[in-house]
């Protein structure tokens, strides 16, 4: 039962979403392309965001696939102590070892929550890493934008046109990271 229900997640993970993310990433490129003609230099900002944040997700991903695994037989294992505990109620009554299941489970349960908390820790560390670079990116943007506007090699309506483009580029990168996390 607990593995048929896993089925609905994986279905979830192959939804139209995850093939608009995986179309979505050639644009990074493209953006930061249109960055280059538009700020010049300012492209070096998100260029160096991109490689930082798919880093992230990469080395995070033994550990989210660790903690899915476990996360899954402590699943099953929790799902099995339950089947057992209300197919045999009354057996269970009627020997006295309803305390030794309750146990089982509460254990189980402990057991479960623990992985699953372990997993979303890690996962959020990718989700949140992909997050702050688009604000720091952007951050970058407005800082490094304002020193070339000070020497007269951008314009205001250029810096205000690469923050835009900045924010477009760098949001797959935040779809990414939620799709690996979810990938494993």
């Amino acid at each position: 039962v607990n593995t048929v229900r896993e089925f609905e997640s994986l279905r979830d993970f192959c939804t139209s979403a995850t093939l608009a993310t995986v179309v979505d990433i050639p644009f990074i490129l493209l953006f930061i392309f249109v960055i280059y003609i538009i700020g010049g230099p300012l492209a070096i900002v998100p260029a160096l965001a991109v490689p930082l944040v798919l880093i992230v997700g990469f080395v995070i991903q033994p550990f989210l696939s660790r903690f899915s695994r476990e996360g899954l037989q402590q699943g099953h294992s929790k799902q099995g102590t339950l089947t057992e505990m209300v197919s045999g109620l009354e057996t269970l009554k009627s020997l006295g070892s309803d305390k030794l299941f309750h146990e089982r489970w509460k254990q189980a349960v402990e057991n479960h929550s623990n992985i699953s908390l372990k997993s979303r820790m890690f996962s959020q560390i990718a989700i949140n890493s992909a997050a702050s670079a688009q604000q720091l990116t952007q951050i970058g943007i407005v800082a490094f934008g304002f020193v070339l506007i000070m020497e007269g090699e951008l314009s205001i309506g250029g810096l205000i046109a690469c923050v835009i483009i900045s924010g477009r580029c760098l949001a797959p990168l935040g779809q990414l990271a939620n799709l690996l996390t979810r990938y494993n």
